[in-house]
């Protein structure tokens, strides 16, 4: 373009600005497009988190049909009323509250009117927060029944009662809630800010879980009661105990079936044994934690262990766990690792692995035979990764600040 002259100087400028504005338009639809793509693709991981959760925990399940019996008249009711699971730790509620989800639909004929929507809170990185997870609820009930999403969201709890209206009344929608003690400190002292109250008719359930009370900075929070509390005691309470000696036997011979192995008569007495001490409080968490110890036994196997015999309870249970990670990992590394993990009240794996890498005494009890480049002087990758498939059970992730985190 020649600058001295005005038209083309003129036409060409016309022509830029056209060009430049719809080449940004195209880029801001693009983006739009890909940042609702996303949005889809969080609620899609979201859900898919804890149908995995969900499966996880129905490996752990065993029949109790008392417990789903007093569950299914709930659901056949006419109430609306909330239903709540209480047990102590360890007694199997989440187990219960994955098996719902595939057993619900065998109580309704016309299974394509209902919708169950689940959240395991804790168990996953994104649902220690409570506002993330009943924002997911609200998006998962819109996207099932075509509704618009709310544009302001700043008052979740009046935003998921206004949904749960303008659910159809021909369709049926139960929403889970399990291990609402496992949430942050202040979600859980303000149970009455989030959790919803006005719930429609018959065509909805609310089911939750949780334990009866928590300490929390040396002061019992009673949960129980502050459930009864905000639903002005109108609540329908279902009650998970501990097992009997019975029932633990026929847990262990369910398990033993699944997984298509089984005990010798003299390996059997060991379990049986542990059963009979601890008749008191025998919960699904200590015969778990046994039978995860016969994963290794093999058929050959007829002294039994010193140290398993001296189980008593589910602490002692655990401390042999620990014991036997130790031996297979190294005790120092595997002892520390846990003992970080709980001394810092979460922590992310590069935080962890920085932390180890500082200990003089883990690296001298790994660099034995020899040492590594002093560039890489580092706490190898893989020990932690290994320590952490081992103990995947019993590690929850959290989201800090939108960072992963470990917690014991």
């Amino acid at each position: 373009v020649r600058w001295n002259d005005e038209t083309a100087r003129e036409k060409y400028f016309s022509q830029f600005f056209d060009d430049f504005y719809h080449a940004i338009k195209l880029q801001i639809d693009f983006h739009m497009k890909s940042q609702e793509n996303q949005q889809k693709d969080i609620l899609y991981n979201q859900i898919l988190e804890h149908a995995i959760q969900s499966n996880l925990l129905t490996q752990r399940y065993f029949p109790r049909q008392d417990i789903l019996e007093q569950i299914k008249n709930y659901m056949k009711s006419t109430s609306n009323r909330p239903c709540v699971l209480l047990g102590e730790s360890g007694t199997g509620k989440s187990s219960v509250m994955a098996k719902l989800v595939s057993e619900i639909p065998n109580w309704y004929r016309q299974t394509n009117a209902l919708s169950v929507i689940t959240r395991f809170l804790g168990a996953t990185p994104s649902s220690s927060d409570i506002r993330r997870p009943l924002i997911s609820i609200i998006e998962q009930i819109c996207h099932i029944y075509h509704l618009d999403i709310p544009s302001n969201l700043d008052n979740v709890k009046e935003c998921l009662e206004n949904i749960f209206i303008h659910i159809p009344k021909t369709e049926i929608l139960v929403v889970l809630l399990d291990s609402i003690d496992q949430l942050q400190i202040t979600d859980l002292k303000n149970l009455s800010i989030w959790l919803p109250t006005k719930f429609p008719s018959r065509n909805f359930k609310f089911i939750i879980s949780t334990i009866p009370d928590i300490e929390i900075d040396r002061v019992t929070v009673d949960i129980h009661e502050k459930l009864r509390t905000i639903y002005d005691n109108d609540i329908i309470e279902v009650e998970i105990n501990s097992l009997n000696q019975n029932l633990a036997g026929q847990v262990l011979d369910y398990w033993l079936e699944r997984d298509h192995r089984c005990l010798t008569m003299a390996q059997r007495e060991w379990i049986q044994e542990k059963f009979s001490k601890q008749q008191h409080f025998l919960t699904p968490l200590f015969v778990a934690l046994l039978y995860d110890q016969t994963l290794s036994w093999h058929s050959y196997d007829t002294t039994p262990d010193p140290a398993f015999l001296a189980i008593k309870q589910t602490r002692g249970a655990i401390e042999y766990l620990f014991n036997q990670l130790g031996v297979k990992h190294g005790q120092m590394l595997f002892q520390r690792s846990m003992s970080y993990l709980q001394l810092s009240g979460g922590l992310s794996e590069l935080e962890l692995e920085d932390i180890l890498t500082l200990d003089d005494e883990i690296l001298k009890s790994i660099f034995v035979h020899y040492l590594p480049p002093f560039d890489l002087f580092r706490l190898p990758s893989t020990l932690w990764i290994r320590i952490k498939n081992d103990m995947h059970k019993y590690l929850v992730e959290k989201d800090i600040d939108n960072i992963p985190c470990i917690y014991l």
